[in-house]
């Protein structure tokens, strides 16, 4: 649709861009200031996002991240459809998976200290 809205989904939903790092690389700058001392913030993080990035956007802040859990997930056409198709060829068989016509990517859940 023009607008970015899919029928049947929140306003919200998949709003990170082609490359999906629109609110994450944002959440990783302004984190520190939020974090306690010694606090930690644990959030899921696509596979295909580039957890190497945010690795390194964190180190840059002083911060590490630790993955705690990964689960496959069903991707639905609407969510494949707003993925951009460098990213698609890039992480095809790394986070991102074809099994017949279903798609499925790695979701992690991640802790940020």
């Amino acid at each position: 649709m023009n607008d970015g809205t899919v029928p049947g989904r929140r306003s919200t939903w998949s709003v990170g861009g082609p490359d999906g790092r629109r609110l994450l690389d944002r959440f990783i700058d302004e984190l520190p200031q939020r974090l306690q001392p010694g606090g930690r913030a644990i959030i899921t993080h696509n596979g295909f996002v580039d957890t190497a990035l945010s690795r390194l956007l964190l180190a840059s802040h002083g911060l590490k991240l630790a993955v705690l859990h990964s689960i496959l997930v069903p991707l639905a056409e609407e969510k494949m459809a707003r993925v951009s198709k460098a990213l698609i060829e890039s992480e095809t068989n790394r986070s991102l998976h074809q099994y017949g016509p279903y798609s499925f990517g790695e979701v992690y859940i991640v802790e940020i200290s």
